[in-house]
């Protein structure tokens, strides 16, 4: 929560937090991953699945923060249903990916759980990698733009008031925006979409990751 909190006060510009950091989450969390294969006993697996949410926990809000620094506040909406859907579409063929994957069971000596976990760990790893070099920071440093693209992109994120560029912080609250956020406090519906969201989350992230 605190952490939360802190991003409303310009947090990751004061301490340094780029959208370029994004692929050392995943790497962190696909060599965790990885390392499952060789678990041993139950107190490791326990270190390696608090490791595993530990490095993973950053990587939702920070692909979110990512977006931000490229898309209007209209067009963020569409963009983050493609992101939180292509998780349910993975999941839902993640079943039939592990039981092609469990028939390896003997190769290499390794067992079927082994090669689950290298396997799916080894491409987060090889993604990431690539990501350093492709990720851009910002419209305005992205290589592919041209200078004049570079331009317009910041400017339309600046006129939406939701760029880079434009961070609102708490001294920018004011009567007006301040009404709003309480008014967002206070909606029933954003409760219980809350109350949803965690009850259906925690059972089913506990055990599928």
């Amino acid at each position: 929560m605190s952490l939360g909190n802190a991003v409303l006060d310009n947090f990751e510009e004061d301490i340094g937090i780029t959208p370029d950091q994004l692929p050392l989450l995943m790497i962190l969390w696909g060599s965790v991953a990885c390392l499952h294969a060789g678990v041993k006993k139950y107190s490791q697996l326990m270190a390696l699945r608090f490791l595993l949410g530990f490095f993973e926990a950053g990587f939702f809000p920070g692909v979110i923060y990512f977006l931000t620094c490229f898309y209007k506040r209209n067009e963020m909406a569409t963009r983050i249903a493609l992101f939180g859907g292509s998780t349910l579409a993975a999941h839902a063929y993640a079943g039939i990916l592990a039981y092609g994957i469990l028939q390896l069971r003997g190769s290499g000596g390794l067992t079927g759980w082994q090669w689950l976990f290298l396997i799916e760990g080894i491409p987060t790893v090889l993604v990431a990698g690539i990501a350093f070099f492709y990720l851009p920071e910002s419209p305005s440093t992205w290589s592919v733009f041209s200078e004049e693209e570079k331009i317009m992109a910041v400017e339309r994120l600046n006129e939406d008031g939701e760029g880079i560029y434009i961070h609102s912080t708490l001294s920018d609250l004011d009567t007006s925006n301040k009404k709003q956020a309480i008014k967002a406090l206070t909606d029933w519906k954003i409760w219980v979409y809350m109350t949803m969201f965690f009850c259906g989350s925690v059972p089913n992230t506990s055990i599928s990751k």
